[in-house]
């Protein structure tokens, strides 16, 4: 399954604030139901003494008018 740009989902469901609960509504996967986590981003190479740390989910919000 690939999930590539212009597929639309609909968000059935939020998660703890931690996973996205899906349906594809468009593309190849029409129909499935998705879970997509969030997922944390830290550089692998920093000079800072400290660690620099974003939670992330790689979705475009849209609204439907």
């Amino acid at each position: 399954m690939g999930l590539c740009n212009d597929t639309r989902l609909q968000v059935n469901h939020l998660e703890n604030n931690y996973t996205i609960i899906a349906t594809a509504i468009t593309g190849k996967s029409i129909g499935e139901r998705l879970l997509i986590p969030r997922i944390d981003l830290v550089p692998s190479n920093s000079s800072y003494p400290f660690r620099f740390s974003n939670k992330m989910s790689r979705l475009l919000w849209t609204s439907v008018k």
